[in-house]
């Protein structure tokens, strides 16, 4: 979890949507699941990162309520452990949707913020927009020049 919170702390800090270090070699995967709430999500969220008060770019009134708050563990055999897509640990919680609620937007949001989203969501059933570190694809391109001649390999990522 360490690993993913130092790529994201930085946005966090900041107010700004979670993004990975830049020149690293991950991105962002964003995908949305639903989640019976019957019994418990079954989820164990940590707190990787909160705000302190004091000078910022986020806005005062909303600084309290920034941190970085990540999946540590999945309750085996809860409804979050039988969703599709799975979710996995290290995954962050950036929106909670209910039928009877509308959608909260929990990107960058701290524990408490976080989980009283989650909280407050009516209905037998929650969508999460989740956001998740994956390695970024790399592509080798060899040019070869019209004689044959080799003009070199390029990779991009």
């Amino acid at each position: 979890l360490e690993e993913i919170a130092v790529q994201y702390q930085s946005a966090a800090q900041k107010g700004l949507a979670l993004t990975p270090l830049k020149g690293m070699e991950l991105t962002n995967e964003v995908y949305t699941v639903n989640v019976r709430k019957e019994g418990g999500l079954g989820l164990v969220l940590a707190e990787m990162w909160a705000a302190a008060d004091g000078p910022g770019v986020v806005e005062a009134s909303t600084r309290a309520e920034r941190g970085l708050v990540l999946v540590e563990e999945i309750v085996e055999g809860s409804n979050a452990a039988a969703a599709l897509p799975a979710i996995e640990i290290g995954d962050t919680i950036i929106a909670v949707t209910s039928p009877k609620g509308g959608t909260v937007d929990t990107e960058g949001l701290n524990w408490d913020a976080t989980v009283g989203a989650l909280g407050g969501a009516g209905g037998d059933e929650i969508t999460l927009m989740m956001k998740r570190l994956v390695p970024r694809a790399t592509v080798k391109v060899k040019v070869t020049g019209s004689d044959g001649s080799d003009l070199g390999v390029f990779e991009a990522a």
